[in-house]
């Protein structure tokens, strides 16, 4: 993912985050950059938190990080889904994920650990990929 951001021209960062943010992704019109907290402890955290950043970069347009609003955090809401959608793609494809079921990887946990995503993350990929 690090070459992914480079070619894209986005610097990543590690961030002093109060919990429970976890990264954020910012694009000002001249730089774009990605801060990751600095405390996130496993691989598989922090590959599914970047995923998601690079999936804003790659979906969102505008500022999403800002609610003043129910109109703006349904807009937060959506940008987050579709974060969240590329995310899964980008680490989880659906023929991979295949494949895994079929190796005999079918706990939520066990899949988790087979992508390197946290459970919350591939909970997710299972529901999108479902259609739910």
């Amino acid at each position: 993912m690090m070459e992914l951001a480079k070619n894209e021209h986005i610097i990543v960062q590690p961030a002093d985050f109060p919990y429970p943010l976890r990264g954020i992704y910012i694009d000002d019109g001249r730089l774009k950059m990605i801060g990751i907290a600095k405390d996130i402890e496993t691989l598989a955290e922090r590959r599914s938190v970047f995923a998601e950043e690079l999936g804003h970069h790659f979906t969102s347009v505008g500022n999403a990080t800002v609610c003043h609003c129910y109109a703006d955090r349904i807009f937060m809401d959506k940008t987050e889904h579709k974060a969240m959608v590329w995310a899964g793609h980008y680490l989880v494809p659906e023929r991979d994920l295949d494949d895994a079921v079929k190796q005999g990887h079918i706990s939520l946990w066990d899949l988790a650990d087979y992508f390197t995503v946290t459970e919350k993350f591939m909970a997710f990929c299972v529901k999108m990929y479902k259609g739910d």
